[in-house]
């Protein structure tokens, strides 16, 4: 994730993360991750909370490449047309769900490299039952995983 950040930074954006700037919080206590007011990824996957999915209100098998997918591997960005949001202004936003997961700014603590992210979006392969935008898997900020990218957000 740190080198996902400093990418994103070098081309003058960043992580995506908090609207407004920072990380999102991510605490049992605060979930404001799944908040389309707080988090620049949620918002973007739901269409500003609208859609559980980020292409509609219900799960439709062969829309992106997912679990649902049966796909064993990535497919090129936006070659699924359905994996994207109708509603305008957050359509051309692709594959928030489906092909790898994505890192996001919203680590438990900032101590160091062993930190648990969150990443968002599942990947190819994954078995998970219905991959929502709600959903998320653990891994350490210094990790890395052939199933896991990220996307840069404007500051």
């Amino acid at each position: 994730m740190c080198d996902a950040a400093a990418y994103c930074a070098a081309v003058g954006k960043r992580l995506c993360g908090a609207i407004g700037g920072g990380s999102v919080s991510s605490t049992a206590a605060d979930l404001s991750l799944n908040v389309a007011s707080k988090s620049q990824w949620y918002n973007a996957c739901t269409s500003n909370g609208v859609n559980q999915f980020t292409y509609g209100k219900s799960s439709v098998m062969g829309n992106c490449n997912d679990g649902l997918s049966f796909s064993t591997t990535t497919v090129p960005v936006a070659s699924m047309p359905e994996c994207q949001s109708p509603i305008s202004g957050y359509e051309g936003v692709f594959d928030l769900i489906g092909n790898v997961s994505e890192w996001e700014d919203n680590c438990y603590g900032s101590a160091g490299q062993a930190d648990v992210c969150k990443p968002r979006g599942f990947s190819f392969g994954g078995d998970e039952a219905m991959p929502m935008c709600n959903q998320f898997t653990y891994a350490n900020r210094a990790a890395t995983y052939a199933n896991i990218g990220f996307r840069c957000c404007v500051p």
